[in-house]
């Protein structure tokens, strides 16, 4: 008898969220060895609905409707009347992020009541993120699959957002299977996203919730070394349950690298959120425009995606103040197809990972198959960091402009002296990391369903 997977992700194909690949491939990757693969996800748009339904690459997946919600535009619209930095306001040269007016004890010390009040309702709202009308849907379809007569071997629930692993423990208790919590980011990043909307309720309803995930969760999967060594030192009954496999790279690597004749090509292909301060980067380019060095003369940045404005910069304004029009430009997003050629053809890949400690973006492995040179912009102790130095992926450096000016000079060097004789990077790509996804899904869920599971 077939093995059947219930998975669970609010992203998943079609969807462009970077995270609905590795659920993504994980379905095929599952189906592909012989089980029955049933997915709980974010109902998309008509078309996109049209399209992940026309293909059974991916199992059957079970589409639920997000409500958009009654308090979160009221809570955005609240958000959003604070002050804003002017356009001559930018960041200093060590790249240092804007602090935020609500946080630091000279803040909490003269907090009004009003203040106070505005906190907690944001913290209100916050509470579970903001799909609460998905995560209610969801647990009534989990009633009817199990009314239904639904059986499965396995549960994997995927974040973000961590509100899904909310789902997968009740999958577990109505099922009465083994379960895998996806960790891929840490579950509470609140603080960093929004220190607007914390609270003491707040802090000790989701430290409950994370806690209680580790300790019914027959598996935990997490993507960084340092985020396994800290899940295992705060909580050292799920030591052993921790399993480290990496997001991958998709495809087959492109081998053939463009020549350096024309000038050196640095390319940035997704968002500037959160903390990825680009202004650094921008002022090391100009310098390296004034430097005497041929081949840094020539170097150019492109950026492709949401990159106009960070945190309220407007960011071509600056390029235009800076006379660097012709050093770094700004694209819209394109279709994969032309992102495909314009990442094959770039010599420097710049990859923003600032102020992540236990991160890795997933475009940390995606990079990885293409020829250029991976420039990832983090700090020193960062699971970036750690991941490239100890396996030679490519080069890191401080979001500060001097390190910046060097790192640049080294990437350089290191592109030019490129033999083709390089280690493998297969150990990096999607399907080997899914073999280990298959091996641990296989290992933990039973040969064949234990007393009718679920029945």
């Amino acid at each position: 008898m077939k093995k059947r997977v219930l998975l669970i992700s609010y992203h998943f194909y079609p969807d462009r969220a970077v995270g609905a690949k590795r659920t993504t491939q994980l379905a095929e990757s599952l189906q592909n060895e012989g089980w029955i693969v049933e997915t709980i996800t974010r109902k998309l748009t008509q078309p996109e609905e049209a399209k992940r339904q026309s293909t059974e690459s991916y199992g059957t997946v079970y589409s639920l409707y997000q409500h958009p919600g009654i308090v979160d535009p009221l809570w955005r619209k609240i958000k959003g009347s604070g002050n804003h930095p002017s356009d001559n306001d930018y960041p200093a040269d060590s790249g240092a992020e804007p602090t935020n007016p609500d946080s630091g004890k000279d803040a909490e010390v003269s907090e009004s009541l009003l203040q106070k009040s505005k906190r907690y309702l944001f913290s209100l709202q916050a509470l579970l993120d903001a799909n609460k009308s998905w995560l209610f849907l969801s647990f009534l379809y989990l009633v009817y699959l199990r009314l239904r007569g639904q059986q499965y071997d396995l549960v994997i629930s995927s974040s973000p957002p961590a509100s899904v692993h909310l789902v997968g423990l009740l999958a577990k208790a109505i099922f009465g299977c083994k379960w895998i919590a996806d960790v891929r980011d840490p579950l509470n990043l609140w603080h960093e996203v929004s220190p607007g909307s914390n609270s003491m309720m707040r802090e000790k309803i989701e430290a409950w919730l994370e806690d209680t995930y580790y300790k019914h969760a027959d598996a935990l999967v997490v993507t960084t070394n340092p985020l396994k060594d800290r899940i295992s030192e705060d909580i050292p009954r799920a030591s052993e349950k921790v399993n480290l496999i990496y997001n991958g790279y998709d495809g087959i690597r492109v081998e053939e690298r463009p020549r350096t004749d024309g000038g050196v090509k640095m390319v940035f292909a997704g968002s500037l959120y959160m903390n990825r301060n680009p202004f650094p980067l921008f002022k090391a380019i100009k310098r390296l425009g004034e430097s005497t060095d041929d081949i840094s003369q020539n170097v150019r940045l492109d950026l492709y995606g949401d990159c106009q404005y960070w945190n309220g910069h407007d960011l071509s304004k600056w390029i235009t103040e800076n006379n660097l029009e012709g050093k770094i430009q700004i694209h819209s997003f394109v279709d994969s197809e032309n992102l495909e050629k314009i990442l094959s053809g770039a010599h420097i890949l710049v990859n923003f990972a600032q102020n992540q400690p236990l991160q890795i973006p997933a475009k940390t492995f995606e990079y990885l198959r293409y020829p250029a040179i991976s420039l990832a912009i983090t700090d020193s102790d960062s699971a970036v960091s750690r991941l490239m130095s100890d396996h030679g992926l490519g080069v890191n450096s401080e979001n500060s402009e001097d390190k910046l000016l060097d790192a640049i000079r080294i990437a350089i060097r290191k592109f030019d002296e490129r033999d083709g004789s390089e280690n493998s990077l297969e150990e990096f790509s999607r399907n080997h990391q899914n073999s280990k996804y298959l091996e641990l899904a296989t290992n933990l869920s039973p040969t064949s369903r234990e007393a009718n599971c679920g029945s």
